[in-house]
């Protein structure tokens, strides 16, 4: 029995439904849009592979935890980082990425949330060029998976002043539709509702050493068959499949089904303050809560 062949093995083919809401990371809140805006930009901070209870260096080398009763984190930078177009990383990138996240206060998403919850624009200083401190308005102990996320993410000051700045309030038009950061990849370009192509980062601090791929392509096909026949004929190496099609790719050659756990999220809400008094009861709301195996 032949198996299927790699059609260009250094070339990452994904076949997706829907496509992202944007590329800039103080807006982006989808996973669409997070997914591209993770491998493009670095945060401080970061998780590896299946380890959700660990927190690792990122851009940032090492930091010191507030103390008890106190809400000041130091966080020391890794030196020698350049952004994809050649400029250098320094705290002062650091302080502008997460006020703009703060002052933009994405009106779209709405994201900007996540650190306003226990951040202003008081919070962070620089300290010198590799060293920043930033002291919460309140004391929070999630505040370094915060750092994570991508609406963390470090852009580059100069190219955010160049193209359109930070306006109170109001989504960059630019940075929705490009994108400069020191992730392993860049945006080489988004045909909207078709695809969207990166190709490695050759500046990227993390080397390219090691068995990557050098292009990254994500196809829209919001058609179930078409993404069964382009994992089918090879033209894909990982497509969405809802359950119920499952049945047309099993037990195909050269087609893997992995089934893990994964960060899904399904948000169950009852209003409690309609005039449904039987969804207002309490006792009800527990009892549904029993009846879901989580």
């Amino acid at each position: 029995e032949k198996t299927a062949e790699i059609k260009n093995p250094l070339t990452y083919v994904r076949y997706d439904i829907g496509e992202p809401r944007t590329l800039d990371p103080a807006e982006a809140y989808d996973s669409a849009s997070t997914d591209i805006v993770s491998n493009i930009y670095d945060t401080l901070v970061t998780y590896k592979g299946n380890d959700s209870a660990t927190i690792y260096p990122s851009l940032a080398t090492d930091w010191i935890a507030p103390t008890t009763n106190s809400t000041k984190w130091t966080f020391n930078l890794r030196q020698g980082v350049k952004f994809s177009n050649g400029n250098p990383f320094k705290a002062d990138d650091v302080k502008y990425s997460f006020d703009r996240v703060l002052i933009m206060n994405s009106p779209d998403s709405g994201v900007a949330w996540i650190l306003s919850q226990c951040m202003d624009v008081n919070s962070t200083k620089v300290i010198n060029d590799y060293k920043v401190e930033i002291n919460l308005t309140q004391p929070y102990g999630g505040f370094l998976a915060l750092l994570a996320f991508t609406v963390a993410s470090i852009v580059d000051k100069e190219t955010v002043e160049a193209n359109g700045k930070v306006i109170a309030d109001t989504d960059n038009e630019w940075m929705k539709e490009n994108a400069v950061g020191t992730g392993p990849y860049k945006l080489d370009h988004w045909t909207h509702t078709s695809e969207i192509v990166l190709k490695k980062n050759d500046l990227y601090r993390g080397g390219w050493e090691g068995n990557h791929v050098d292009t990254v392509v994500i196809k829209t096909a919001d058609e179930p068959s078409t993404r069964v026949l382009a994992l089918e004929n090879g033209d894909a190496d990982f497509a969405y499949i809802p359950l119920e099609n499952l049945v047309d790719i099993e037990g195909k050659t050269g087609i893997s089904i992995v089934n893990l756990p994964c960060y899904n999220v399904v948000t169950g809400i009852f209003n409690t303050k309609s005039e449904n008094t039987f969804m207002a009861d309490p006792n009800v709301r527990r009892a549904l809560s029993y009846a879901f195996n989580y």
